[in-house]
């Protein structure tokens, strides 16, 4: 009966002290390595939402490239924005006055008759990064740069006669951070007010040779 008293007495077991210390050790490993992978995926959402917008930015461009390239004349618009202007100017280089740039421009494409019977007609298009699109004017085919409502799309368009190309400065915003009326204001107050707002705010700036085209 004594031998089986001893046996039983000094079974080895886990203390209180060596269970907590167990637990501290673990969670010394854990935290940081939860606190890494957290800060992964908040990275990795950022630079998707960044990818995004400069996805978009591209298929903007090239809709606007396919667009004006197939057209035979390119004037310039008349309807500058104070606002947008001062927005793009202080993200892109935009040294030239504010009235040379508008956020629209007029297409012409000439279009000959099939058979050949009537006389070749000039079709007229307002193309414009305008919502709503401005006043119809007389004669022209109002249509918007971008139709679909994914992202938030404005911009202004420089038709530079002199280097022959056609300069467009474009501002691409996640919609479900800004909503309401007055977007361009919200985009504003949110660049003021974040330092870091590349995921959900993108300015970029290209441009086209027109030099095939006629400017008016």
């Amino acid at each position: 009966m004594r031998n089986i008293y001893l046996h039983i007495k000094n079974e080895a077991g886990i203390t209180l002290v060596e269970s907590l210390a167990a637990i501290t050790i673990f969670m010394l490993i854990v935290i940081p390595l939860s606190s890494s992978y957290l800060h992964g995926i908040e990275v990795f959402q950022k630079t998707q939402k960044q990818v995004s917008l400069r996805n978009e930015a591209d298929i903007i461009i090239g809709t606007i490239m396919n667009e004006v390239q197939k057209k035979n004349y390119i004037e310039s618009g008349s309807d500058s924005n104070q606002l947008l202007y001062e927005l793009l100017s202080s993200h892109l280089s935009m040294p030239k006055d504010i009235q040379e740039y508008t956020q629209s421009i007029f297409l012409y494409e000439i279009q000959n008759d099939i058979d050949g019977s009537k006389p070749p007609s000039l079709k007229k298009t307002l193309y414009s990064f305008a919502t709503p699109l401005p006043d119809t004017i007389k004669g022209a085919v109002p249509q918007n740069v971008y139709k679909l409502n994914d992202y938030y799309v404005d911009g202004l368009f420089y038709v530079d006669n002199i280097s022959q190309k056609l300069n467009y400065y474009l501002v691409i915003a996640n919609p479900k951070e800004f909503t309401g009326e007055n977007k361009m204001q919200q985009i504003t107050d949110y660049i003021n007010s974040h330092r870091n707002f590349g995921d959900n705010v993108y300015f970029v700036e290209t441009s086209m040779a027109i030099n095939g085209l006629k400017r008016r």
